[in-house]
């Protein structure tokens, strides 16, 4: 019964077709694929990376950007020389010469690896023609474990540009007035330990994300089958098209949080006051609308 968030939001990206048809679109219609300027190479070791190409209007997890893809060639015997290591990207978008985003993966093959870039991301960019700059470094990287601490040897260093089209930022954030859920669908007595934690009802609380990127988490109210509190999320940017996931869960300080419901929908629904009311799985009401 128990789903971890982690699993869920995974979950929740290969359902998206499922639970909402409607936001399986992105900012075009079409997807535009080009290769990448490359601007800078250090390969100290046999190690490569190329065949970089950039796709506008890429799309995932209900956001839309662009996608970096590059092809990885790491030595054949990489895993047979470093049976405990990884293989690690950290990646740098620099738009004019600063960074915006900075993130890392890990990989142990070789093969065409993609590196996605929301576009709610760049928004210190303009609408328009815009030049969009990678820094990628590789490493090999050991885990720390008992006997040595982490170590990383660098391996490899790419800077790609290419030219691409930014769609406009557009920038809100959402108030929820009512949330209750509806115990016709599930039994609440059931979500906590009655004798350790008093009536066992769920402690309530919601988060909202846009893609992967989270942009509210709530405070819980207590053994409750309605939440208690209406609430103002930060402002967040996005672009039209994307897609916000709502999730309502009870709080388990002790284990891995259960997941009552989740739904996706697109942000311009919202622009729409009957679709400001949401009904879905266990929930009888959420009402959710723009700032």
């Amino acid at each position: 019964m128990t789903k971890t968030i982690s699993f869920l939001l995974i979950l929740s990206a290969i359902l998206l077709g499922v639970l909402c048809p409607s936001c399986s679109h992105s900012v075009s219609n079409s997807t535009i694929e080009k290769p990448m300027k490359v601007e800078k190479t250090l390969f100290p070791t046999s190690t490569k990376m190329n065949k970089f190409m950039l796709e506008e209007n890429a799309w995932e997890n209900g956001a839309n950007g662009v996608s970096i893809g590059f092809s990885l060639d790491l030595p054949s015997d990489f895993e047979t020389k470093n049976p405990n290591a990884k293989y690690e990207i950290i990646y740098k978008v620099l738009p004019n010469n600063k960074t915006l985003i900075a993130d890392t993966f890990f990989t142990k093959l070789s093969g065409y690896k993609k590196i996605f870039v929301p576009f709610h991301q760049l928004a210190a960019l303009n609408k328009g023609s815009n030049i969009i700059r990678l820094e990628i470094r590789g490493s090999v990287y050991f885990p720390a474990d008992s006997v040595r601490q982490e170590v990383r040897k660098f391996d490899a260093q790419v800077l790609v540009s290419s030219v691409f089209q930014m769609p406009e930022i557009l920038s809100n954030a959402l108030v929820l007035e009512k949330l209750q859920t509806d115990t016709t669908k599930y039994d609440p007595s059931q979500m906590d330990f009655s004798v350790l934690w008093g009536s066992g009802y769920p402690d309530i609380f919601w988060e909202a994300y846009l893609g992967n990127y989270k942009i509210f988490t709530s405070l819980s109210c207590k053994n409750s089958v309605d939440y208690c509190r209406k609430d103002t999320t930060p402002i967040f940017n996005y672009v039209s098209g994307d897609t916000l996931r709502v999730l309502v869960c009870d709080f388990d300080a002790i284990s891995n949080h259960d997941i009552i419901s989740l739904f996706s929908f697109p942000i311009s629904d919202l622009k729409t006051p009957s679709r400001q009311f949401l009904r879905f799985d266990k929930i009888k009401i959420m009402h959710i609308r723009p700032l």
